[in-house]
This record gives structure tokens, sequence and C-alpha cells, in this order.
């Protein structure tokens, strides 16, 4: 997928007079710099809105991702212009309201709604708000009629968002896998792999193999996907081993292995010998805030555009794989 976008300075430029004399614009250089260090929920604010067309882009049913409120325009009604504009694989055209909740009901008023329900080409058929649930790293993208109501405001529940979530339409999957998944770190056995009296001692590793219950994973792709959702997507909903393999007092491997955690009913989040691992976008997502979060800050709002992301899951679910299952979200 094609990525085009103006650069920061052409964007600087159309936003102000180019007669701006040097004094003017080291004044506003500062109060950019001001606005950014006091308004963090903006920056908070602006930077899931980029995400959510990060991960639309690579769940791969999307032909055209167009940031839709951007430039300047003309209306005799009052109006406010979604977020995006997309054009699925399939033609269909869809308007994105782009929105990040904090808490666990997320709630909007009924006039702004109305007034993107204004915008030109917008309808209640072709209309969708995606809610980004922070403290659960989960997007949701909802059509208004999901939502309840009542005089004044629209509101939903997690719980019923992801009941009635339609991010399907943006190509959304989820991985499942035979349990349990080992990382497995084996040493370079021409370097030391001693351990001293107090079980401590230096290693070089070689090569990191990729497990799952039905044995070593050997295909390039497939085990690079492995990898990720264990780095990326299991998220600490599996119960971690971290333990080493000796021979002879030296260390052969060391091995990190992953089991399903046991829920509530004590029964592990299995479906016959296989366990769900992750759904797509929140691999996507871990890798959006490994990329423009950096200890707790924001160190950028849109990250440079990897072209290698894109490419490394463009042909997963084409992938004849023996390692993994691919479901599909239904609505």
């Amino acid at each position: 997928m094609k990525k085009i976008q103006k650069t920061n300075v052409e964007l600087l430029l159309e936003s102000f007079p180019l007669s701006m004399d040097d004094k003017s614009l080291e004044s506003l250089i500062g109060e950019l710099k001001k606005y950014r260090n006091d308004n963090p929920h903006f920056l908070h604010g602006k930077r899931v809105e980029h995400m959510f067309s990060y991960v639309a882009a690579i769940l791969g049913k999307c032909s055209f991702i167009k940031q839709e409120d951007q430039g300047y325009f003309y209306s005799k009604n009052q109006v406010t212009i979604p977020d995006y504009r997309i054009v699925l694989n399939d033609e269909t055209e869809l308007f994105v309201e782009v929105k990040n909740c904090h808490k666990n009901m997320f709630k909007i008023n009924k006039d702004y709604i109305l007034k993107l329900l204004t915008y030109p080409g917008v309808s209640t058929k072709n209309f969708k708000i995606a809610i980004y649930w922070s403290l659960w790293k989960q997007w949701v993208l909802l059509s208004i009629d999901d939502f309840d109501q009542d005089s004044k405001k629209y509101f939903i529940t997690i719980t019923d968002s992801l009941v009635k979530n339609k991010f399907s339409l943006l190509g959304e999957f989820i991985f499942l896998a035979t349990p349990p998944l080992k990382l497995e770190f084996l040493m370079d056995f021409s370097k030391s792999r001693v351990l001293n009296s107090e079980g401590m001692g230096e290693f070089t590793i070689k090569e990191v193999q990729c497990h799952t219950g039905r044995g070593i994973v050997s295909g390039e792709q497939e085990n690079e996907i492995i990898f990720d959702l264990i780095c990326y997507g299991l998220n600490g909903s599996w119960e971690e081993k971290i333990y080493p393999k000796l021979v002879d007092n030296k260390i052969e491997k060391i091995i990190f292995e992953y089991s399903p955690a046991e829920n509530e009913s004590n029964k592990p989040n299995c479906f016959g010998n296989v366990a769900v691992l992750a759904w797509m976008s929140q691999i996507i997502i871990n890798k959006y805030n490994l990329l423009t979060v950096e200890g707790g800050k924001i160190k950028t709002l849109i990250p440079s555009y990897r072209e290698e992301i894109f490419n490394s899951y463009s042909k997963i679910k084409s992938i004849k794989s023996r390692h993994l299952v691919i479901g599909h979200m239904q609505f």
C-alpha cells in the first residue's frame, strides 16, 4: 500500500503567512513547544487517530485511506468533518470518526453526531465510529445503531462494543495455535557458556527457534509471525516460564515457554487442541506503541513509514500453516 503524505514543512507553509519575519517565526515555534508540553490529552488523541489508519492499512481490506479533516473547505451548513474516508477492496465507502476512551463507558453528544452526518456523502449506513479502549489496547468499529441513547447522548460499554464490533470490515482476524508456545535461544557452542558456582555465566546466542505444541516452526515467514505473536500479541495473557537446558554444566539453550492462563471457571482459553493467541490488530497496536511511545511519553505522533511491517503481514491469510489457525471475526 502506497503512502502519500505532505511533509511537515509543507503543512507548516500552508498554515501561516509567508511574509512572517524570523522573530515572529521563532515566537510561533515557542508557542508550538508550549502547546505540545501543556496539552498531553491532545497529543494522545492525535496519536490514536493516526494509529487507526496504521492498523486499518495493515489489516488488508482497505484500498484507500484518507485523513478527511485536513485542508480548507467551504460550507453553507454547519458541518463536522469525519476523521477518515476509507474505500474498501469491494469499493464500499466508509466515513470514520476516531475516538480515544480511557473508561469502560464511551459517550458522545448527539449534536456532534448530527453535524458529522450532515457532511456531504455521509449517511447512517456508511458512517462508523472507531473507539480505542486505551486501558485494554483494543479497537472497535461501530455503527451509530449499535449505541444506546438518551435525549442528549449516545453511549456504549466496552463489553457491548466488543460484541457488536465490526472491525472485520477492515480485515480483522484472530490467531490460534496448539500450546505450549516456546522461544528457544540456542547457544553458540564455540563461545563460553559454563556456569560458575553461583549459577552465573556468560553466553552468546546463535539462533532463536519458535515451537508450538505441534513441534518446531520451520517456515521463515511463519516463524516470524509466531515470534511477533509471542512478543507483541500475548501481552501477558499467557503464563510464562523461563528455564535453561544444561548439559555438563554448560548452557545448551534458554527456553521461554508460554501456556494459556486459566480463566475464572478454572479452564484454559482453548478450543479443542488450539488456544486463542491474539487479534491481528493487537500485534499492530503494540508495535505502533513501541514506535511512538518511550518511557510513558509520546516521542512521535506518526512513526516513520515501515514498508517491511506492511509486507510481513501482507500474505498471512494465504499461508499454508502447520502451526497457526486463522479465524475471522463475524458480526
